[in-house]
């Protein structure tokens, strides 16, 4: 994970371990250390790296990888890794945050709706998906190129998933285009359980300031069995009258 996520976690008293090769030439500061030197003599301190390292990554609710490439190794050999890691640890949660997969405006929206699909397909029980791209378009003040990334969210990342999670969607509408997911998803899951949803923005960033505020920002949650409340827009005065209301 992340080091500056690790020391908020200790502060909050959790346990954390950061197991890293310190993001190559910035050595940034880790617990254990994968940092995969030239060569053949390198590879094979490599190698003895990693088989003292994984005993020590068992045990744990939550493993956070920051890279589909979480070990300096090839993809045949980090699948069986992962599949260690899933067997002795409670939920492994995969984070790409190079620059395309955070999701700027020219990011490969269907390309992403697509991993998570193939994610669930693959029997992963929980996928996150960061987009970056309209809170690019705030730091640039452009009202259009914000306008487009919400549209490109919406049309090219959030309804194929939910048309391929839900066999009840209607086409042709947008973030409420499901009805229900508490009958069995055939789709994915071979014919049991269902699935919850949220989109959840971090903080606005409007045009008009090209920087982030502290302003409440909406959200949208379901989950099977949830009730409907009034709202019909996702914006930000629509949102204030929400079921949830306003959370502080």
């Amino acid at each position: 994970m992340h080091n500056s996520l690790a020391h908020a976690l200790r502060r909050a008293g959790h346990e954390a371990v950061v197991a890293s090769a310190g993001s190559r030439w910035m050595n940034t500061s880790r617990d254990i250390d994968l940092y995969r030197r030239p060569g053949l003599w390198g590879s094979l301190r490599y190698g003895w790296q990693l088989l003292r390292a994984l005993p020590l990554m068992r045990g744990f609710d939550v493993v956070q990888l920051c890279d589909h490439i979480f070990f300096d190794l090839k993809p045949e050999k980090l699948y069986h890794i992962l599949n260690y890691l899933k067997r002795h640890n409670g939920m492994v949660v995969l984070s790409a945050l190079a620059t395309d997969s955070t999701g700027l405006y020219d990011t490969n929206f269907e390309g992403k709706a697509q991993a998570a699909i193939d994610a669930f397909r693959a029997g992963d029980d929980f996928v996150y998906l960061h987009v970056e791209a309209s809170d690019e378009a705030g730091h640039d003040g452009s009202i259009p190129l914000k306008l487009q990334t919400i549209e490109d969210l919406d049309h090219r990342l959030i309804q194929p998933i939910l048309k391929t999670l839900s066999p009840l969607s209607r086409k042709g509408e947008g973030l409420t285009s499901f009805d229900s997911c508490a009958q069995p998803l055939p789709s994915i899951t071979g014919g049991g359980g269902a699935f919850a949803i949220a989109l959840l923005p971090d903080h606005p960033t409007p045009c008009e300031h090209r920087t982030h505020t502290a302003e409440p920002i909406p959200f949208c949650i379901y989950y099977p069995g949830i009730e409907p409340d009034e709202v019909q827009t996702f914006d930000e005065d629509a949102c204030r009258k929400g079921a949830y209301g306003l959370l502080e």
